[in-house]
């Protein structure tokens, strides 16, 4: 009969975790339901590596907000609560951080029996993190290039790179306005989602009250 031929694993960089894709999707899907629920947990350095990625992209997530990043999250965590505090806690905290939510340490010793490195992952900015993180860049768009016509001394490319970054401000205004509009106008389908969301701060939270009133935002 005929034989698989297996070929060289020349540029697969993704680690396997020594396991099928089935069960280290499993086993990663119960990793970051733990650490967002806890925020912090004690791994393997490998397991850590690996479970950054999918602990800042579920932040990610929870920033954008819109339906479907809700139905993605959904389909990673295992528990309604880690879902919630995603879309509220976490969102809020990092809304003015882009990307760099966790950090892995890595622990002196490491684990009886078989010696593997362990490594703790933790999400930043938050009471009680094992190293003081750095605060959030608030930048606005083009000031580099701003600040770099500026030093050359050229006036119109001063003045052209300004132009070009109130253009994008007020485009992320406007996107920012109609995700409120339309996201989160009360009604049957987002009043049970708002409800859960009350007792929580929410980036959108005062948007929504601006145009809704508070009656809207209490419904």
């Amino acid at each position: 009969g005929m034989q698989a031929v297996r070929g060289m694993r020349h540029g697969r960089r993704k680690g396997t975790l020594n396991r099928p894709y089935k069960r280290r999707k499993r086993m990663l899907r119960q990793l970051v339901t733990h650490l967002v629920t806890h925020e912090r947990i004690l791994t393997t350095l490998t397991r850590a590596k690996t479970l950054k990625r999918w602990a800042d992209w579920v932040v990610t997530m929870g920033k954008g907000g819109t339906l479907g990043d809700r139905r993605r999250a959904q389909a990673i965590l295992y528990t309604d609560e880690a879902v919630l505090k995603v879309f509220s806690v976490l969102a809020h905290r990092y809304k003015d951080r882009n990307g760099g939510y966790t950090r892995v340490l890595r622990m002196v010793k490491n684990r009886k029996g078989d010696n593997a490195p362990m490594a703790a992952i933790e999400y930043v900015d938050r009471p009680g993190e094992l190293r003081d993180s750095n605060p959030p860049a608030h930048q606005l768009p083009y000031s580099k290039m701003i600040l770099r016509a500026q030093e050359k001394g050229d006036d119109k490319l001063v003045e052209y790179y300004r132009q070009m970054q109130t253009d994008v401000i007020a485009g992320q205004q406007r996107t920012l306005r109609h995700k409120a509009q339309h996201l989160l106008r009360p009604g049957e389908r987002q009043s049970s989602w708002w409800e859960g969301m009350q007792d929580y701060p929410h980036p959108l939270r005062e948007l929504h009250d601006e145009l809704h009133g508070k009656e809207g935002a209490a419904a």
